[in-house]
Parts: C-alpha cells; sequence; structure tokens
C-alpha cells in the first residue's frame, strides 16, 4: 500500500494492482485502522482495480471512500483530464524509478 500526503484530518491510501483483481476487506480494515490512530476524520482508498463485497459493506457508516479505478477514471474526466489505467506502463516506470540511486 502506498501513502500519498495527506491533510491531518485525512488519510489517503493507494492500491496498485491488477484491474482483475478485486481488493478484500483487510486493505480497508487496514485504512480503517490507520484513520484511527491517527485521529484523521476521513479515510479514502483508491485502487486502479475494484473491491469486493465485504470492502463495501465494512466501509458502511464510517469514514471512508473508497474509489474504484473506473470511478477514479471518470473523476478526472470529469474535470477535464484524459486518463488510462496502463498497468504495464506503471511497471515499467516504477522499475525503472527503483534503479535511480536515491540520495541520502
Amino acid at each position: 500500500m502506498l501513502e500519498c500526503p495527506a491533510t491531518p484530518a485525512s488519510v489517503h491510501k493507494s492500491q496498485p494492482l491488477s484491474p482483475r483483481r478485486v481488493i478484500g476487506v483487510s486493505a480497508v480494515r487496514d485504512l480503517f485502522g490507520t484513520v484511527h490512530n491517527e485521529g484523521a476524520t476521513k479515510g479514502i482508498l483508491v485502487t486502479t482495480s475494484d473491491y469486493g463485497p465485504d470492502s463495501y459493506e465494512f466501509a458502511k457508516g464510517k469514514p471512508l471512500t473508497l474509489l474504484s479505478g473506473s470511478e477514479l477514471l471518470y473523476l478526472l474526466q470529469k474535470h477535464g483530464h484524459r486518463a488510462r489505467i496502463n498497468l504495464a506502463e506503471a511497471k515499467r516506470l516504477f522499475a525503472e524509478q527503483e534503479q535511480v540511486p536515491r540520495k541520502p
């Protein structure tokens, strides 16, 4: 799970997976635990795939937003951004980034 910059009132996480893989309830529980431990008022979990029924059921009534790949693309398009999910390209870019030496 990758953590993204967040405001003190929110926790954002992304879940990079295959578009055919469904995100299970454990990732949603982990996010809820982080929201609670950090004293945040909301948690957002974003994935390029989708969530299973247990994930949606667990998130009901909690300060959590589950954003699927198709919803993310819709929101980007709605706000004037053309986007697509290309996991092969993302994996290649990630591998290249991992090879770059990091400054101490």
